[in-house]
């Protein structure tokens, strides 16, 4: 996996939290975290092969926090 600073964690955690909310709003949120990862890593031009699997737990985290609010 890449080595990101915090910076640039907490800049994509950030982007992933909107990215979740207006999925989960508009309905366009796929089922599967992995292709919800592949979308935004296109999306926002990530690097998937080296952050996907961050990315995919990523989402994971802020839906199950979407869902419980």
């Amino acid at each position: 996996m890449m080595q990101l600073t915090e910076d640039d964690y907490a800049d994509l955690h950030a982007a992933i939290r909107q990215y979740v909310s207006c999925a989960v709003e508009n309905g366009d949120l796929p089922d599967e975290p992995e292709e919800a990862a592949a979308i935004f890593c296109a999306d926002y031009r990530v690097d998937y092969a080296g952050l996907g699997d961050l990315v995919e737990r990523l989402i994971n985290v802020e839906v199950t926090k979407y869902e419980r609010s």
